[in-house]
């Protein structure tokens, strides 16, 4: 049979998934009714617009940008869903291959010689040498399983289903990664301010110490003002201990989400958050939804089982 015959067959057998002996549901509803609107949103009338898929860039930090970027490329848990995603693949490619006919060719070859004879023909024995033979033999067979009952079909849409559900998954992925990085860097910003507005009051606090002792000396302040006082500067400085460390360990986690040791990554300078960028609109539930990438790999997932049935 040619090639092109070939490709009409099998994509006549890929065009008749209804010919399958267990009806696929393809659009799986949701066991429990979506609402019609946010009880504290806008109501049905607002229209839920799907971001650029670059939504960090509208805070305006070029650094948040550029830890995100490395965070896509070198992130270990990205690279395995990428992994994951070829590895669906190539389980798609292997379910489509009973599509199509399975050739096997082999080829043979031998030689064989026969033993030398003797022979007396009344004038002494005489040797006649043995014949040398040269043996070739070719195969070519075909076989081709016809999917009657649909159980190679439904095979390779449940494939086609989980490799869409990887897809998913990577986006999925990349949006979790994005949004912790732009969480931890927050995080630091944030620290950073209360730090430095902890050490203005810090500094504030040790000269109205000083103001105090020098009232007590005059005798017009109580030393449990001046006590008072030192325990509010010994306050001020653990505080201040636990928001630098909270720094530290922010700063550390970015190193890890885009794939490096733990180490300082945001510049020592950055101290300043960014400006809060729009709410973007509700719209209504079932539209934000269908924007989830984890709900849509988890729909596909239920339709690629569905087609296992039928495979079954």
């Amino acid at each position: 049979m040619r090639r092109p015959y070939l490709v009409l067959l099998c994509s006549a057998a890929l065009s008749t998934s209804s010919c399958l002996l267990h009806d696929v549901d393809k659009d799986p509803k949701a066991p429990v009714a979506t609402p019609g609107k946010f009880e504290n949103g806008s109501g049905t009338s607002a229209k839920a617009k799907r971001s650029d898929g670059r939504w960090w860039q509208h805070f305006g930090e070029p650094e948040l940008a550029s830890l995100v970027d490395q965070a896509l490329t070198k992130n270990l848990d990205l690279k395995r869903s990428w992994a994951r995603l070829k590895q669906a693949e190539s389980y798609r490619r292997a379910a489509m291959a009973g599509l199509f006919p399975t050739v096997n060719a082999s080829l043979s070859a031998g030689r064989s010689k026969s033993p030398d004879t003797k022979m007396d023909f009344g004038m002494g024995e005489q040797t006649i040498a043995g014949r040398e033979t040269n043996q070739f033999s070719a195969s070519l067979p075909v076989s081709y399983e016809l999917d009657v009952w649909g159980r190679v079909r439904a095979g390779f849409f449940a494939a086609g289903e989980d490799t869409a559900a990887g897809r998913a998954d990577v986006e999925s992925a990349a949006m979790t990664i994005a949004a912790n990085v732009t969480e931890r860097y927050l995080d630091v910003l944030e620290n950073r301010a209360l730090a430095a507005l902890l050490k203005q009051q810090l500094t504030t606090n040790e000269t109205m110490l000083k103001l105090l002792e020098l009232r007590f000396e005059s005798s017009d302040a109580a030393l449990s003002d001046v006590y008072q006082q030192e325990q509010l500067i010994i306050g001020a400085r653990a505080q201040l201990a636990l928001i630098e460390a909270r720094e530290q360990i922010a700063d550390r986690q970015i190193a890890v989400l885009i794939g490096k040791p733990p180490q300082a990554t945001v510049r020592a300078e950055a101290a300043a958050l960014p400006q809060a960028v729009p709410l973007p609109a509700t719209g209504i539930p079932a539209q934000l939804l269908q924007q989830r990438p984890d709900l849509r790999a988890a729909r596909r997932r239920v339709v690629a089982a569905d087609y296992r049935v039928a495979q079954a």
